[in-house]
């Protein structure tokens, strides 16, 4: 039986895609939409089993039979506000259809404005990684690496985005030899990577786990807040008034180590009682650096020196003294034993605009299964050694 988060079981996923005449797509069988992916489908068939479509990604992350948030809040989806870019319909009111994204008609490019519009994690590390590479190259749209198949689907009707193959594009479709990329009326030639890249690593390490300067993360996101039950929101950094960053997390995917982030909750029920929730999944930010890390970044870093020296990785600490949670910083692999090993502290925002720690009953830990594990003992155990300088 399929697994979406790891120890838990899941229903097998059925999605019955309803065949429907999109706004100006084309929806004949057979017919030919332009893909060299899927020919027999068309570019209507495949956008409703995408998650663009059936919008229901959000759903199924937080469903109790999942293992998800809602087995502690008890709250159905349907009753939160997620369910406004999540429900299944039509930014414009109706069904999803092609003008949900295209702004004059299908087909034409979309507007990086269009996808920011329901991608906040996006907007934040556009505003607080000014410097990533692409967009200092001038690739600043969404389009210049999501294409098509991305945007449409392949047919498939992946649970999640995290889902293996629910994202198409990966580095190596630009960095290899011979690759030229096209940018508007000009040509973008990306640097080339060659198999010896990486090092001793022998094509074990993603890309990702040494370009990606550092993941944003919304933290300690309160359920109350969206059911109407108090006034508290997600707790941001109190230097810079952002979501959490200066960091990135380990895990395997695919055969590789890729970066990695986590989405964490609190919810306090009608006992009175509070509950943590933290679920881990491979991604990719979108703050890439060139050069990338180095061996000290990584092996034997303060992170690793914690997990060996105490048996514990204090993730997100309350600061008694200041009044605040603070958080680690650098890459933090996730060990086998996360579940006892990562630390997390929450809390409570009071009616005066201040927050006080949580007091926390349980914290519940998962790793989505089907997009990655966490790291093997032996390669925590490589991480312990410092290498290189």
């Amino acid at each position: 039986m399929a697994r979406l988060l790891r120890g838990v079981p899941v229903v097998l996923w059925v999605l019955v895609a309803i065949v429907v005449a999109l706004a100006g797509c084309e929806t004949t069988p057979g017919s030919n939409d332009g893909n060299d992916f899927d020919p027999g489908q068309t570019i209507g068939g495949r956008f409703l089993r995408s998650l663009h479509g059936s919008r229901q990604g959000k759903a199924n992350w937080y469903a109790a039979a999942n293992g998800g948030l809602e087995g502690i809040t008890g709250v159905p989806i349907t009753d939160l506000p997620c369910q406004g870019c999540h429900s299944g319909g039509s930014t414009n009111g109706s069904q999803p259809d092609c003008m949900d994204c295209h702004t004059e008609q299908p087909g034409d490019p979309v507007p990086t404005d269009k996808c920011l519009g329901c991608h906040p994690r996006q907007v934040a590390e556009r505003s607080m990684f000014p410097s990533d590479v692409h967009r200092a190259a001038g690739m600043g749209e969404c389009v210049n690496c999501h294409t098509e198949q991305d945007m449409h689907g392949d047919g498939t009707p992946y649970p999640t985005m995290l889902s293996a193959g629910a994202i198409h594009i990966d580095c190596e479709d630009c960095h290899r030899a011979g690759v030229t990329t096209q940018q508007g009326d000009g040509a973008l030639q990306a640097p080339q990577v060659g198999e010896d890249h990486g090092g001793p690593h022998h094509g074990r390490l993603h890309c990702s786990a040494c370009h990606v300067e550092s993941v944003v993360t919304c933290y300690n996101c309160h359920v109350n807040s969206t059911t109407g039950s108090s006034a508290e929101a997600y707790y941001k950094d109190p230097d810079t008034n952002a979501p959490f960053s200066g960091w990135i997390f380990l895990m395997n995917r695919n055969g590789k180590v890729y970066s990695a982030n986590f989405q964490s909750a609190v919810y306090t029920g009608d006992d009175g009682a509070t509950d943590g929730f933290v679920a881990f999944g491979p991604m990719v930010g979108h703050t890439i650096m060139s050069p990338g890390r180095s061996c000290p970044d990584c092996h034997n870093n303060a992170n690793m020196q914690q997990y060996w020296a105490d048996g514990a990785i204090n993730v997100a600490t309350w600061n008694d003294a200041t009044g605040r949670i603070d958080h680690a910083t650098g890459v933090i692999a996730v060990p086998p034993d996360f579940q006892d090993t990562m630390r997390f502290d929450f809390a409570n925002l009071q009616d005066d605009g201040t927050w006080t720690k949580a007091d926390v009953r349980s914290t519940t830990m998962q790793v989505y299964e089907e997009a990655g594990s966490p790291l093997t003992q032996t390669q925590m155990i490589l991480l312990r050694y410092s290498l290189g300088s």
